[in-house]
């Protein structure tokens, strides 16, 4: 399933414009333009991205908080 910017940022607990910087910053790298002719196209980002996104930030997470 894809999921739009404002899905992706009410399951991650973030603002929008924080998604679009993650996707800008390539962390969901199957991101893609619902109609890729339009500047203004939203974002879909598979769900496969986003899990693979909240597991590295859980690890992380867990890695700087260990010790």
């Amino acid at each position: 399933m894809d999921l739009t910017v404002k899905q992706v940022a009410e399951r991650l607990h973030v603002s929008d414009d924080k998604v679009r910087l993650l996707v800008r910053e390539g962390r969901f790298p199957h991101v893609y333009k619902m109609d890729p002719a339009k500047a203004t196209s939203p974002f879909l980002i598979p769900e496969k991205d986003v899990v693979a996104f909240e597991k590295s930030r859980h690890s992380s997470f867990q890695s700087s908080h260990s010790g």
